[in-house]
């Protein structure tokens, strides 16, 4: 009898023991571990009291949990779940995402011994380790996450089944996640091998998902077959008798032995397609879905999956890809382990792994991260990580650099045109400083929380010798009243230069203020603005900005009188180089731009700021609320022809003496909400834009007039209301902002709302206003229930 027919034998035989076995349960939360448990009202606590307990055929069911008690010992070597001598089905009721068996630094997570026929299925399995001590082919030292191995010490692939599990950051020698069993529709991560097989060393793998594994020699090693798999962004891939069909292999760093396995799509052993390195639909979020037209997409043969030998027990099934859709038994199928087929509705953002990641912690990866679109518009939201370095610089996105929120994250929107990729990179940078106005001193090195300088004017100082080089400040908690930056016509509390990136501990916490002239009281010449800016490439994020004056003349156009809060030192009308991000601008005066002159101001509350020839002038507005203003807002109050760009912006006026919108017929504004305000000139442009409570003007072309329904006016809460009334059979109540907007693509621009979130796209459209998400309100008969 030969080695197959032996293991069909033991499969059958395993089948007809496991139909008429017991069935006993494990629950972590209300289990107990002891004589008579094992029911499902009275289960026991561990895996393997429950293991220890059974009998061959049984089953074993657990509930949810985190299964990091009990063990099993075997060749002086802990096991979380040891199965020995029996052939027991250990399954999760619940899934892999919510039950986990876990190992620590001395313990593996399941071994099977003289377990032929024994399937786990259902669990993440994690945080495995084999003895990595010494680097031999010892039993102990294989397969951190799952081993096989025969009554008498062998390793044999015929041992055991794992299904449907996740298997991750499990260590060993030989075989970082498994060593000698069968893995079906498994995603295999972020494992390593100190030797060789960090996915897998004598395992067959089906229906599986490969990625991120790290070790110096292959990640699937020695006498494996890999059927209808993908490979993907692994140190190293197969090699060593390792035998693929069906499968896509790409982005993986390769030995010198297997160069074509790099981007390649393989069909059987001998036929290798080296492919575009565009099969899927999304790698950057592991979405590993058939990219439409890709090579991928009639690469399999389904007839290979019986064919090529692999064994398991029986009532697995092999024609089941990763999500669990059936595959044929014949005919042409996608390689690789997932069979549905995506045709994307736009273009894709490809990240160069440059600087973006060499490694992630331990993990290799191969070349580039992109995803396509698959409806569009639509919004990918990224965020860049810098462990025990805080905030990036910028993402690069088209050679421009695009500044994240306050956590490093992005909202990119990728091109419509599916031929086109958008090309983005993380900028990390070269040097940072610290600055603290409580605890620091100007005398101190500056490069630490712990020698925090005290001023901005000695951040300055330490800079303004080097334009090119990316910095980032961060300023911590407190009120930033002292030091002041000399030069270019006039006193300033902090200057942005060259490319910085000025990050404070947030709008309520850090407090950049200015002064007013000595002589005034006001504005005058000498009087002191909050920030400068002549940056290449900068921002100033998490700051209220307060207090700020520039000189109050009404003659000539100088740099003194511009930009009370914020200055942007520009030759053109608008210089959007310099971003200011989530900050608060009150209380600031000057003669043109009260609250700032030029840049790009987004996420900002621009309130209670004066400008007789404009509150903000020349600027775009992204995602901005403004408010309780004096003084027109984009332009002054009659004859000059100041311009203004504002998009989702939502502008509020207090009382009907104030010009909160522009007179300026170059000033434009899109899906904006303009409300309570004394005018609103035509021949400003109000694509997707609301008008309402507006006394005694001519509406612009392009205006909406209609109530949009925000939160609660009077209390500055500005959100758009959603009134669920369907539940209590009314009809629902949407605000008109919902929606409403058109869509606008701003390259170069972290394009979010106020709070940060995605835009909420309606049909394609975003909503108006400066909030994209509403104001929840379900109401009932008698009372309300306020979701906030």
């Amino acid at each position: 009898m030969n080695k197959l027919h032996s293991a069909i034998i033991a499969a059958m035989i395993s089948l007809a023991a496991l139909a008429d076995g017991r069935v006993l349960w494990v629950d972590k939360a209300k289990g107990w571990d002891g004589a008579g448990r094992g029911s499902e009202s009275s289960p026991y606590r561990t895996i393997q009291a429950a293991v220890n307990a059974a009998a061959s055929g049984d089953t074993i069911k657990v509930k949810p949990g985190v299964y990091d008690e009990g063990f099993g010992s075997y060749n002086v070597w802990n096991n979380r779940v040891l199965i020995s001598g029996k052939v027991l089905r250990i399954v999760s009721t619940g899934g892999k995402d919510v039950t986990h068996i876990t190992g620590s630094g001395t313990m593996r997570c399941v071994c099977f011994h003289g377990a032929e026929g024994s399937v786990v299925e259902g669990f993440t399995i994690r945080d495995g380790v084999a003895d990595y001590v010494s680097d031999n082919d010892a039993v102990n030292g294989s397969g951190g996450g799952a081993v096989g191995l025969t009554a008498d010490k062998q390793y044999s692939k015929a041992q055991a089944c794992v299904v449907d599990c996740v298997v991750s950051n499990c260590v060993g020698v030989r075989g970082g996640a498994f060593r000698s069993v069968t893995a079906v529709r498994c995603w295999i991560t972020e494992n390593t091998a100190s030797n060789s097989g960090a996915a897998g060393r004598k395992t067959d793998f089906v229906n599986c998902l490969v990625s991120r594994n790290f070790g110096p020699h292959s990640c699937i090693f020695d006498d494996s077959k890999v059927v209808n798999c993908t490979v993907v962004d692994n140190e190293r891939c197969a090699r060593e008798t390792t035998s693929l069909y069906n499968s896509v292999v790409l982005n993986n760093s390769h030995d010198g032995t297997n160069d074509d396995n790099v981007w390649a799509v393989v069909t059987s052993v001998s036929s290798i397609t080296n492919a575009s390195p565009f099969q899927f639909i999304a790698p950057l979020y592991d979405d590993f879905r058939v990219l439409k037209w890709s090579d991928t997409e009639t690469a399999g043969d389904a007839s290979l999956i019986d064919s090529v030998g692999v064994t398991v027990p029986a009532g697995v099934d092999l024609h089941k890809d990763l999500f669990a859709n059936s595959i044929p038994a014949s005919g042409t199928i996608a390689a690789g382990c997932i069979q549905t087929v995506v045709e994307p509705q736009g273009g894709a953002m490809l990240f160069k792994r440059g600087r973006l990641y060499r490694t992630l912690g331990k993990m290799a990866y191969g070349k580039d991260l992109y995803a396509f679109a698959e409806t569009y518009p639509t919004q990918f939201v990224v965020q860049a990580v810098n462990k025990g370095n805080p905030a990036i610089f910028s993402f690069e996105v088209n050679g421009a650099d695009v500044f994240p929120t306050m956590d490093d994250t992005i909202c990119i929107t990728p091109p419509a045109s599916s031929g086109v990729v958008c090309t983005n990179d993380v900028r990390n940078p070269v040097t940072r400083y610290y600055v603290d106005p409580n605890n620091g001193s100007d005398a101190a090195a500056g490069t630490s929380a712990a020698t925090a300088l005290k001023t901005f004017q000695q951040v300055n100082e330490k800079v303004k010798n080097s334009p090119y080089t990316w910095f980032v400040i961060h300023a911590a908690a407190g009120d930033y009243r002292e030091g002041a930056v000399a030069g270019d016509g006039y006193a300033k509390r902090a200057c942005i230069r060259g490319n910085m990136r000025v990050i404070g501990a947030g709008a309520d916490k850090s407090v950049i203020w200015g002064a007013p002239d000595s002589s005034t009281g006001g504005m005058g010449e000498n009087g002191m603005r909050c920030v400068y800016s002549f940056a290449t490439s900068g921002c100033i994020q998490g700051f209220t900005i307060r207090d700020g004056y520039a000189d109050g003349s009404t003659s000539g156009d100088t740099a003194a009188q511009r930009g009370g809060g914020v200055y942007v030192d520009s030759s053109s009308a608008y210089k959007t180089s310099t971003r200011i991000l989530d900050c608060v601008i009150t209380n600031c005066w000057a003669y043109r731009g009260g609250a700032g002159y030029s840049g790009s101001y987004e996420r900002c509350h621009i309130t209670d700021c004066h400008g007789d020839g404009g509150v903000v002038r020349y600027a775009y507005l992204v995602s901005c609320i403004v408010d309780n203003l004096h003084g027109s807002e984009m332009a002054n109050n009659g004859n000059n022809n100041q311009f203004g760009r504002a998009f989702n912006t939502t502008f509020i006026g207090r009382n009907t003496s104030e010009y909160v919108v522009s007179r300026a017929s170059g000033t434009t504004f899109t899906n904006c909400i303009v409300m309570t305000t004394q005018e609103l000139l035509s021949g400003t442009v109000g694509a997707g834009s609301i008008a309402w409570d507006t006394p005694a003007f001519t509406v612009a072309s392009g205006f909406t007039l209609t109530d949009p329904k925000l939160a609660d006016v009077a209390g500055a809460d500005y959100r758009p209301v959603y009134n669920d009334r369907h539940k209590v059979g009314q009809a629902d109540d949407w605000s008109p902002a919902l929606g409403a907007g058109v869509w606008f693509d701003m390259p170069g621009f972290n394009v979010t709302d106020f709070d940060g979130k995605p835009l909420n796209l309606i049909a394609g459209k975003p909503t108006v206003g400066a909030y994209q998400w509403p104001f929840v309100k379900v109401e009932k008969p008698g009372f309300r229930i306020i979701f906030r």
